[in-house]
């Protein structure tokens, strides 16, 4: 039967699957959401501010200015006589689907099957909301703009190219201004493996370019406060232990975050998991910051948590996807199992189709779909009897790291 399913799903099929899910995501969106123009003047006001004319980068609140580039694409999108809304829509559309077939050809590079490749994308885009909710709040361009980058310096740590990462360097600092982190460690890994001093003056200078930037930013605006700067959040969320121990219990517990780290983190307790969080350091740092501001810092992200964290986990989580396929290459019961597990997603989004809209996309994956047994819960179960079968293979025995 895999065998069937391997040649069934060649590269050309794999690829209309891909734009035919990712299309159909977006129409489906558009049909049981209607963006309200009133959010995005509390939500987006400043990225619309940017967009409709980039001068206001001197005015608009610091963070936001840093985050520039989205907005410059609108700007420049906007000469074809498209409106600031429909330029970011349609942006949003595009790379959306650009994302499917980014990381599908990245899967590839690992060695994993077109079928495989299908059922790894279904899991990073579709087990939660937070990578598909940009095509309901298309106004956070950024974010998608983000796992973009986050897929190519997976593809820059796999394999050297210095003039590659330079331009993604730039395109990642003018995007999030904490991608500086993902930055500076792939330079790092860069020097460390072949110690040329080119690579040291490639990221000299990309500092200069960010300092400048970062002085720039908001340089005119006089209302700037302490109480916004993220050091300044730090440091007092920090003087109280009280609350940081209320905001992991709040982040995971109360919310019910904590399911949003499953099943894939029981891998952890796998050492050679571990290792292969440690071969790719560069990135994995990267990693901890989103996940460490969303959990420790909740009381600042709020509703906000599933954005920030998926920054992070989508890092572990395609490292995790990467092992487990390695793990299960010469099973064929685990393989067909996990192509066949994110199907079970179906079954959450008929009931969204029929059930939900507006707000309550997001209530969905945020509470409803724990409270009954759901697709989500049907792949968590399936996922956990792979991990289980492939037990001696993934906790007992050292594997070569990825």
């Amino acid at each position: 039967m895999e065998k069937k399913v391997e040649s069934f799903f060649s590269e050309k099929v794999s690829i209309f699957v891909l734009l035919l899910v990712s299309t159909l995501t977006i129409i489906f969106a558009s049909k049981i959401y209607t963006y309200e123009a009133i959010l995005s003047l509390q939500d987006a006001s400043n990225y619309i501010s940017l967009a409709e004319n980039p001068i206001n980068y001197f005015t608009v609140p610091h963070q936001d200015a840093l985050r520039i580039l989205p907005s410059i694409f609108i700007y420049l999108l906007k000469f074809s006589g498209l409106s600031t809304d429909n330029c970011f829509k349609f942006l949003t559309f595009i790379l959306f689907i650009y994302l499917h077939l980014k990381t599908f050809f990245l899967l590839k590079t690992y060695g994993i099957k077109n079928y495989l490749a299908l059922s790894t994308i279904a899991i990073l885009f579709y087990s939660s909301h937070s990578v598909i909710y940009t095509v309901f709040n298309y106004y956070q361009l950024l974010d998608l703009l983000t796992y973009i980058l986050i897929i190519y310096f997976f593809q820059l740590n796999k394999k050297h190219n210095l003039k590659i990462l330079f331009f993604v360097s730039l395109i990642s600092i003018f995007t999030k201004e904490y991608l500086l982190i993902l930055v500076c460690a792939t330079y790092l890994k860069y020097f460390i493996n072949y110690k040329k001093m080119n690579i040291v003056l490639s990221l000299l200078f990309i500092l200069l370019i960010f300092t400048i930037h970062y002085k720039l930013a908001s340089s005119h605006n006089l209302d700037l406060k302490a109480g916004s700067n993220i050091i300044f959040m730090i440091n007092s969320f920090f003087g109280s232990l009280d609350l940081f121990i209320k905001s992991i219990i709040d982040a995971l517990i109360v919310e019910k975050n904590i399911f949003l780290f499953m099943p894939f983190s029981l891998l952890i307790l796998s050492r050679s998991f571990i290792k292969i969080l440690i071969n790719n350091y560069a990135i994995v740092l990267f990693a901890i910051v989103p996940l460490g501001f969303s959990i420790l810092l909740f009381q600042n992200v709020g509703n906000n948590f599933f954005r920030v964290f998926y920054h992070g986990y989508f890092i572990i989580l395609l490292l995790s996807i990467l092992f487990l396929n390695k793990i299960i290459i010469n099973d064929e019961i685990s393989k067909i199992l996990f192509f066949i597990s994110p199907t079970f997603f179906i079954i959450d989004f008929i009931f969204i189709l029929q059930n939900i809209n507006q707000d309550g996309f997001f209530y969905f994956f945020q509470e409803t779909r724990y409270n009954y047994f759901s697709g989500y819960f049907i792949f968590n179960l399936i996922i956990i009897f792979i991990i289980l079968k492939n037990f001696r293979n993934i906790f007992l025995k050292i594997q070569k790291v990825i």
